[in-house]
């Protein structure tokens, strides 16, 4: 008996009011190779979409090898490839391999799908220079490195040179499908016929032919065929992942030229201008504090606002979301990057003061700076999140700026910051600053701790609802 690795019972789709796929119900078994056809609007995308989990059906039930296509389990075995594939371009082909590679737990050599869809000219350029023939083989070599069992392919040959399609044509028929599948569509009807055991052809959003290539071209005359996926995933461990996330934003930061210098130079060039020059002692030594709170707000709006907003908005976002994975691994290893940059960061501070200022500091007022600086950086991370779900990258930036213009201003009160007004003592940064303020002069601190904690409570559920709301 057939193994099922596909089953769909009665999916519809609704989008205002008009049903894209309307009770469909297919099963798709192992050792085969399936084509979907159908002409533009026939909803092809939107079945592709709601099999790899990335839309829900109106109603209806699809299980993967009997788990719900949403589950990161169920996307341990799954390739994928997006028709437009979109990739980090300022990783190279070999760290993109690698990267991808971490997320199963028995991947292909990268030396093996390098040879298998020749990688070798261009390995260590740039994504963003290559070729769109050149980004096609890595999409495919991206796809297949997971060793994966259910496939799938949109136009994979599209934007090949004619050597490169009968090769990847070669590699598909010779692919092991033990137990596994292989889902593509194609503009190329021999390529459907020399590759395709069986063909769904999708129109107005129902399956209306399920059968060989041979009986499809008698019955319809227009095979035009589009939209669908293919890309990979696997499942590696949730630490070994945080791990490979943590070190992937921190490549992702030091290839961006400006977010290191905002995130790592210019807080201390400011503090160099402008924070050690007061007459008094005290004076110095707060402001020396808040240029420590200083640095870790502008890696944190970096990291957790301006960077997170690109992520959301790029085509990227959409692929990544087809890996077997949850958001944990990316969420922590965005902080956890953020936190490095952040200690980076307060040590140039440091190094401008050791430098330049000669700021007395006992060991108790380092370590109390340094606590808050990267403690208060929790609500300051939490709202740069926030940021990023309801605003643009142009938004970001002037958030970004008016954040730290605000909290610069602010410094200029110290040493004595209740002077400020109500409305703005009630800002975040503001709270962080007087907090500083309090801790090393050892006055009563709760009331900035109960504002701040208050504020962490309140961006964390306003994420969690987005977060509910986006689902």
């Amino acid at each position: 008996m057939q193994k099922t690795l596909i089953q769909v019972q009665s999916l519809s789709k609704n989008f205002n009011g008009k049903d894209i796929i309307n009770d469909i119900n297919f099963e798709i078994y192992a050792n085969s190779i399936v084509a979907l056809l159908g002409i533009n609007g026939a909803g092809k995308t939107t079945l592709i979409n709601m099999l790899l989990g990335l839309e829900r059906p109106t109603v209806g039930l699809i299980h993967m090898n009997g788990l719900e296509p949403s589950n990161p389990y169920a996307r341990k075995n799954l390739g994928v490839v997006l028709q437009v594939s979109e990739f980090i371009e300022v990783l190279t082909p070999a760290e993109m391999l690698a990267f991808v590679a971490q997320h199963y737990p028995a991947p292909k050599s990268c030396e093996e799908v390098i040879e298998s869809f020749a990688l070798q000219d261009f390995l260590n350029k740039r994504i963003r220079v290559l070729s769109q023939g050149q980004k096609r083989r890595l999409a495919l070599a991206l796809a297949f490195i997971g060793n994966p069992r259910i496939i799938f392919l949109d136009e994979p040959s599209v934007g090949l040179d004619m050597q490169s399609r009968l090769k990847l044509w070669r590699y598909l028929k010779n692919y092991p499908r033990e137990n596994g599948v292989i889902v593509l569509t194609t503009h190329y009807i021999e390529e459907a016929q020399c590759l395709a055991d069986r063909i769904l052809v999708l129109h107005e959003g129902k399956i209306h032919a399920d059968s060989t290539v041979a009986d499809i071209q008698r019955q319809f005359s227009n095979d035009n065929l589009e939209d669908i996926f293919f890309q990979l995933v696997g499942g590696g461990s949730m630490l070994k992942l945080i791990f490979v996330y943590t070190a992937f934003y921190v490549t992702e930061l030091m290839r961006n030229v400006s977010a290191l210098f905002f995130t790592l130079l210019f807080p201390a060039m400011l503090f160099l201008l402008f924070g050690g020059h007061h007459d008094d002692a005290f004076a110095r030594l707060c402001h020396y504090a808040v240029y420590c709170n200083f640095a870790v707000q502008t890696v944190m709006l970096q990291g957790l606002g301006i960077s997170l907003t690109a992520a959301e908005h790029s085509a990227w976002n959409l692929q990544s979301r087809t890996l077997p994975v949850s958001m944990v691994p990316s969420v922590v290893g965005r902080i956890l990057s953020s936190l490095i940059f952040s200690l980076i960061s307060i040590a140039f501070v440091m190094s401008v003061n050791v430098w330049q200022h000669d700021v007395a500091l006992t060991l108790y007022q380092q370590c109390v700076i340094l606590t808050i600086a990267l403690v208060g950086g929790v609500p300051m991370g939490l709202l740069a999140i926030l940021m990023s779900k309801h605003l643009s990258a142009a938004g970001a930036r002037a958030a970004f700026i008016m954040l730290n213009t605000l909290l610069l201003f602010c410094a200029f009160s110290l040493p004595t910051p209740g002077d400020l007004g109500f409305l703005l003592q009630l800002v975040p940064s503001t709270q962080w600053m007087m907090l500083s303020v309090a801790a090393l002069t050892k006055e009563f601190i709760w009331p900035h701790v109960f504002w701040l904690l208050t504020y962490t409570l309140l961006f964390g559920m306003l994420i969690g609802m987005t977060q509910e709301h986006s689902d």
